[in-house]
């Protein structure tokens, strides 16, 4: 039987039980996909329960973001050392129990610790992408990278399955499905994806590298949290921000000195690894605010003269044709993949997204609209998911593979979450009388939506024709 070496490792090749472990891994995507996009709709009773602000219980989302975000290098690198199998188990029964807690969280400080603890899924992405080239055969291995890639975003499928189950179950019946997936999940691992033996070459931990990181992206999120409420332009927002920035300077510094830095910048700021991190951030900028404002335009009051006021299970619905077509985007890219560069196939896909943000913009007259505009979205970014992860996987060598596609899924949420926090700003700034958002303001932050996009397509203009390792 053949063997393949992704970093320090030597996996068995392609057997029997290939398909099986690339469903398990989607599986795990997907788990961690719905469970860090389903407390969305479920802020405000968060508040209500545990008696705290709409913009305290936001931290049930930022602590999440912020969690994946510094243990993603971390768990990376832990899994060259001890193995991609062994590391996920790790951070799927962290996913379980982190849910488990979060089921059961008597106060809004035990429901932050289970939100921390199911951060830890982020890091199957790193973890999953080598072991998907390690065990999957050459022709599947750019379909399943981008599939795993795009469980992020078919993850979103929690939005509206939030309002339904909170409807029905309350808060406890929310974390659920989480507890579930991850549960089964680390049981698929166990049958499923082969072993490996830990690797005897020592993997130097950069800690401090790890701290740095943390304490500059907890200064920005909190400015880019606080931002709608506090005023962009108030001193304690853009002291967050400046100390932020300050704080990531001198992480980008320190990783260019330590011996084995948390994250190799020489291969970061190498140009199809930059370029596809730039078209992820603005990506991110635009699909996340889009999945948020959709709904909220479906379930907004008639009398706002913005909504149609349906319920809030009906205005995730409309987001549902995305999810389901979000794969055949995958699908479709990785086929054409062969056929053209990344460069043209990931500029069509923005183009797509882009079609999307400008019918938002101009033509919101009925649900049919809203859920038209969500499908291309869904395409769209089904398309860019597949195309991203696979040219860095083709442009830095395999010891770094986790850890640079790591860090694409970090830029992309940070993207994210800049995009839903500038997106309520201008909303706020536009509302009418009785506070309610306006024609006007959602047509301004559609207009934004689209300018970032194109910004992902100019960035993705950087690629060369094809990209190889």
């Amino acid at each position: 039987m053949a063997t393949r070496t992704t970093g320090e490792h030597a996996i068995a090749g392609p057997t029997a039980k290939s398909g099986m472990t690339l469903a398990v891994l989607l599986v795990a995507g997907f788990t961690y996909g719905l469970s860090s996009v389903m407390v969305i709709p479920a802020l405000g009773e968060i508040g209500q329960r545990f008696g705290v602000s709409t913009g305290t219980s936001s931290w049930a989302l930022t602590i999440n973001l912020l969690g994946g975000t510094v243990i993603t290098p971390i768990f990376a690198r832990l899994a060259d050392r001890y193995g991609r199998r062994s590391m996920l188990l790790v951070v799927m029964g962290a996913l379980a129990i982190g849910s488990a807690i979060c089921v059961a969280a008597p106060s809004f400080a035990a429901l932050l610790a289970g939100r921390c603890l199911q951060s830890a899924g982020a890091a199957v992405f790193p973890i999953g992408f080598g072991i998907i080239s390690a065990t999957q055969p050459p022709g599947r291995v750019r379909l399943g990278i981008g599939l795993l890639s795009a469980m992020t975003g078919l993850g979103g499928v929690g939005l509206p399955l939030a309002g339904v189950l909170v409807g029905l179950g309350g808060l406890t019946a929310l974390f659920l499905p989480a507890l579930v997936l991850a549960t089964l999940t680390v049981l698929g691992v166990l049958a499923a994806v082969p072993a490996e033996p830990p690797s005897s070459a020592p993997v130097r931990m950069d800690w401090a590298g790890a701290a740095l990181l943390a304490v500059a992206l907890v200064l920005m999120l909190i400015g880019i949290d606080r931002g709608p409420e506090w005023g962009w332009g108030s001193i304690p927002v853009l002291s967050f921000l400046v100390a932020g920035t300050v704080a990531m300077s001198a992480w980008v510094r320190l990783q260019h000195n330590v011996p084995s830095p948390l994250v190799n910048m020489r291969v970061f700021l190498t140009r199809p690894v930059l370029m596809s991190n730039l078209s992820a951030f603005f990506i991110g900028f635009g699909m996340y605010a889009g999945y948020v404002l959709i709904p909220q335009l479906v379930v907004n009051p008639v009398h706002a003269g913005s909504g149609f006021g349906w319920s809030v299970t009906a205005g995730g619905l409309v987001l549902l044709p995305a999810m389901v077509l979000m794969p055949l985007g995958v699908q479709l890219a990785t086929r054409l993949a062969r056929r053209s560069g990344p460069r043209s196939l990931l500029i069509a896909s923005i183009a797509i997204m882009l079609v999307a943000f400008c019918w938002l913009a101009a033509w919101r007259h009925s649900p049919l609209d809203l859920a038209g505009a969500s499908v291309l979205l869904g395409l769209g970014v089904g398309a860019a998911y597949a195309v991203l992860p696979n040219v860095i996987a083709e442009s830095v060598p395999p010891a770094d593979l986790g850890v640079a596609t790591g860090i694409n899924q970090i830029v992309r949420a940070v993207g994210g979450a800049f995009g839903t926090a500038v997106s309520a700003t201008v909303l706020t700034a536009t509302a009418g009388a009785q506070g309610q958002p306006t024609p006007a303001g959602y047509t301004i932050v559609f207009t934004m939506l689209a300018a970032g996009t194109s910004l992902a397509g100019l960035t993705a203009g950087g690629l060369t024709g094809n990209q190889t390792r």
